[in-house]
């Protein structure tokens, strides 16, 4: 629950970002490259929007907390982005508007101006390095929590994983340092270090898949979870499905179901539900019989198998209950 509440705090701070450009709601952080910005470009607004985006990210900093390195976004932000060395720089290039914070870069000289606008793109560089660095440290974080709830409720005889989790914690830990690394001097290869935490989280995921699998597979008690139906039956079915078994007439997409923080931390898996399906065709109870590893796919799964019908199992010409294995594959396109 508390990964889940994290991640709404976060996204309502992602929301804030969106209309200068720095995050879609639905789509994660957004390449900020174009069309090369004219010289004449109003500097004042680009200054103001970088500071607007930077007190933004800084809110996100309480949701997020610190990252391998012991850091958090504030410190970042605090230690690369519009330090006081560079507003120094900024205030003796520009016209000064008071004795505190304002200039007026717009007002200054052809060659002044052109030296403020590269002082400001590499700061907008710079905070785009950190924005997406922390995006893809959170993800990440996302994946590790979750992989530490299975350990916490799983016997270790259980734990025979492709590849420790200790393993992969080290690659998080080591990426959190390649980005300090580039930050100073900056050397900011963005490319590189988001296809590796790309691949990062590709591991997570199949581990956890894997190892849900086997837990699964392991489960000969009661099942992990289930609950009753909540919405009202679709209407009786026309006939039978003529088999021992039930026919399904009708599905529904997992994208559809896809819970939101899960697609946002790129959070795959498979979910195996038993349906006990009524002699009318309607499924009355789900349960979970192989976990994902997430309790939110969990949830959208059993969620889903109150919106598939069924053709009722027959029995000497007759419509009977019965009971069918439904698999939900939730996979990122």
């Amino acid at each position: 629950m508390g990964t889940r509440l994290a991640g709404r705090r976060i996204f309502a701070w992602l929301m804030a970002l969106a209309p200068i450009g720095l995050a879609a709601a639905d789509a994660g952080p957004l390449e900020q490259t174009g069309a090369p910005e004219s010289s004449t470009a109003p500097l004042n607004a680009k200054l103001n929007a970088l500071r607007g985006a930077i007190w933004n990210l800084y809110d996100w900093s309480s949701a997020t907390g610190r990252d391998d390195r012991g850091r958090t976004i504030a410190d970042d932000l605090r230690q690369y982005v519009l330090t006081a060395t560079t507003m120094a720089n900024l205030r003796s290039l520009c016209r000064a508007t008071d004795a505190q914070r304002g200039i007026d870069c717009d007002a200054a000289a052809p060659e002044q101006r052109s030296q403020a606008q590269q002082i400001l793109s590499e700061e907008q560089e710079r905070f785009d390095f950190i924005y997406y660095y922390w995006w893809d440290w959170w993800t990440v974080a996302n994946h590790r929590r979750l992989w530490q709830r299975i350990l916490d409720r799983t016997e270790p005889a259980q734990l025979n994983t492709p590849k420790p989790l200790v393993e992969m914690n080290a690659q998080q830990e080591a990426l959190s340092h390649t980005f300090a690394s580039q930050m100073d001097p900056p050397k900011l290869d963005k490319e590189a270090l988001k296809t590796a935490f790309e691949a990062l989280i590709a591991e997570y995921n199949q581990n956890r898949v894997a190892l849900a699998g086997a837990i699964g597979a392991a489960q000969t008690r009661r099942p992990l979870t289930g609950r009753d139906r909540i919405r009202p039956c679709p209407a009786q079915a026309p006939r039978t499905s003529g088999k021992p078994t039930p026919k399904l007439i009708k599905s529904v997409s997992p994208a559809e179901l896809y819970p939101v923080t899960e697609r946002k931390s790129e959070i795959e898996g498979k979910v195996t539900v038993l349906l006990h399906i009524d002699e009318a065709g309607c499924m009355r109870r789900a349960e979970v019989q192989q976990d994902s590893g997430s309790d939110g796919l969990n949830e959208a799964a059993l969620d889903g198998s109150e919106l598939v019908e069924y053709l009722p199992a027959e029995k000497d010409g007759h419509a009977v209950a019965s009971r069918v294995k439904l698999q939900w594959i939730f996979r990122l396109e």
